[in-house]
């Protein structure tokens, strides 16, 4: 598998398909020892398969694009908020940077060169009191917009918000040191983002570039690229992780972009 300079390659996999595969594998051969803990840690048996599941994807997927490094000797090292990253010291593996997300039926996984970038996908028909929260992540226009969460359209826009501001923070790096309601997001065109990140950039020089992926309508995905020299024309390809296959039929495809750049300019919080 190759992929080059200003590609994003997104991975799906279900998890009633994944489990079939990967997890009827030997998978304790391939997990680390700090991935086999964690394992053990997990209460309910369906959170520590989607475990193994995601990390054993991650694993494999990477070995697609270096395969001179088997699954199981990927090393991982964590920032200070928890962000993973490859530290394999070898100077022949590429500058692959990724992040990964799941929910209950769908993992997502996402890659790209020499950039930062953060994935989020959430399961909108989840049972989630929306109204709990509102309050704590939304800026004024957001609130604004939003209208009433009781309803399909509130509760779709929420999801779509909440996405992106996720996958902002995880390509930052920084995850919720970053207040949510400094970063706001108008959606108010059904084929453009207009991102308001004020402080929340914690460096200007940077471009930030995000999309709404839609695979079905139960899933919503936020992608967020961050970097100093982006391509005005990313390409973004789509891949079944169970087949390693590109979507031919089914495709996702980006439902909104934010254009080549995103405003700076503060949002409006609430009183």
């Amino acid at each position: 598998m190759n992929i080059e300079n200003n590609d994003v390659h997104l991975w799906f996999a279900y998890d009633n398909e994944i489990e079939t595969t990967l997890l009827s594998r030997n998978y304790f051969t391939i997990l680390s020892g700090d991935e086999r803990e964690i394992c053990d840690g997990f209460h309910f048996e369906k959170h520590r398969r989607q475990y193994i599941a995601t990390r054993l994807l991650v694993r494999n997927v990477l070995s697609g694009y270096v395969n001179h490094i088997g699954p199981d000797k990927w090393c991982f090292k964590f920032n200070k908020w928890g962000k993973p990253y490859i530290a394999n010291a070898s100077g022949k593996i590429p500058d692959i940077r990724f992040n990964v997300s799941h929910c209950d039926g769908l993992i997502v996984m996402a890659l790209t060169l020499g950039n930062d970038i953060g994935v989020d996908v959430e399961d909108s028909q989840r049972d989630f009191d929306i109204s709990s929260v509102v309050d704590s992540v939304l800026s004024f226009d957001e609130m604004k917009s939003l209208g009433n969460v009781e309803n399909r359209p509130g509760r779709d826009l929420f999801w779509d918000i909440w996405t992106l501001k996720e996958s902002y923070i995880k390509a930052v790096g920084r995850g919720l040191s970053i207040p949510l309601q400094g970063i706001s997001f108008d959606l108010s065109d059904e084929h453009v983002i207009i991102a308001h990140l004020g402080d929340a950039e914690p460096n200007a020089g940077y471009e930030i570039r995000f999309w709404q992926i839609g695979p079905t309508g139960r899933y919503r995905i936020a992608l967020a690229v961050r970097g100093t020299c982006l391509d005005a024309d990313m390409r973004i390809s789509y891949y079944d992780a169970v087949s390693g296959d590109a979507f031919r039929t089914g495709c996702p495809f980006v439902l909104r972009s934010s254009g080549r750049s995103v405003a700076f300019s503060e949002p409006r919080l609430r009183s």
